[in-house]
């Protein structure tokens, strides 16, 4: 995940030693959740699409599958390391080391993915997240948040309400196209507005 400087070491090493710390290309219930997620992009396949706090890559195999190009990031190089162990023979897919606050890739981009990340984000990053978000989203492009309820010990931030403090930070309207909550989690679809 994309933590600030302080907390990368902890993911690094938890990286290190496991190839998947949290079972998310195991566990049934993440494999439930990241279909929840590509399917929020649509029935067509995007052209761009950015994917921050790739991790070991567990999300971004489906959401290459679904963009002529993906950007997937992280900003712990262990991390990194793990995901290129399954994405580095797709064409498609290039990984890029982002430690935020700091400036995306290039876009524009026709969907931006944001799972498990921002609570481990202070107010500061936060804002320079969403201005970065604002700049490189297209008109019209979906943004996906997808984060859990429960509370963490290490959280920056309050978990509830979080999608919507975030919301709160962007110059633009956004218009919700689809939610979906579960016990532990919840994403949701917004589209940037034409104009």
């Amino acid at each position: 995940m994309i933590v600030e400087k302080a907390s990368l070491e902890h993911f690094d090493t938890l990286f290190g030693r496991s190839p998947d710390p949290w079972g998310t290309r195991s566990k049934r219930s993440e494999g439930f959740k990241r279909g929840h997620i590509v399917r929020m992009l649509g029935p067509h396949s995007r052209g761009r699409i950015l994917e921050l706090a790739c991790g070991n890559g567990s999300n971004s195999l489906a959401l290459a599958a679904r963009s002529l190009r993906l950007t997937a990031c992280d900003g712990s190089p262990a991390a990194l390391e793990r995901a290129s162990e399954s994405l580095t023979e797709l064409a498609n897919v290039d990984l890029f080391h982002l430690v935020l606050p700091g400036r995306f890739p290039t876009g524009p981009f026709d969907a931006i993915i944001i799972a498990e990340l921002l609570y481990y984000l202070d107010d500061r990053t936060l804002d320079a997240a969403m201005s970065e978000i604002d700049l490189n989203l297209r008109p019209g492009g979906a943004l996906i948040l997808c984060h859990h309820h429960r509370q963490f010990g290490d959280a920056l931030q309050q978990q509830t309400g979080l999608h919507d403090r975030f919301l709160r930070r962007s110059v633009h309207r956004w218009v919700e196209r689809n939610t979906q909550r579960t016990m532990n989690w919840s994403a949701v679809r917004l589209d940037r507005p034409l104009r």
